[in-house]
């Protein structure tokens, strides 16, 4: 899945744990690209410590290229404790 439509869908599941990530409210297009590409970003960084690396994913008619995680990674991030 690319990393901008994972971050959009956190920020609707969990909008107090992941609202801050992507912030896009009277955004002009420019500045809506710049905000995906840092929530992506903010999603790497995020993922990393766990092991998880975002990757180019390319989909036909879903968006193109971009940086996101394959399901078959997922399963380290079931199996990383938990913080807190």
């Amino acid at each position: 899945m690319h990393s901008a439509r994972l971050v959009e869908a956190l920020t609707v599941y969990r909008p107090e744990v992941y609202g801050a990530w992507l912030n896009v409210e009277g955004l002009d297009e420019a500045q809506l690209r710049e905000a995906r590409a840092a929530a992506s970003t903010t999603l790497a960084n995020a993922l990393k410590p766990y092991g998880v690396a975002t990757r180019q994913i390319n989909r036909r008619g879903a968006g193109g290229g971009a940086k996101g995680i394959r399901l078959e990674d997922l399963p380290i991030l079931l199996e990383a404790p938990l913080e807190g």
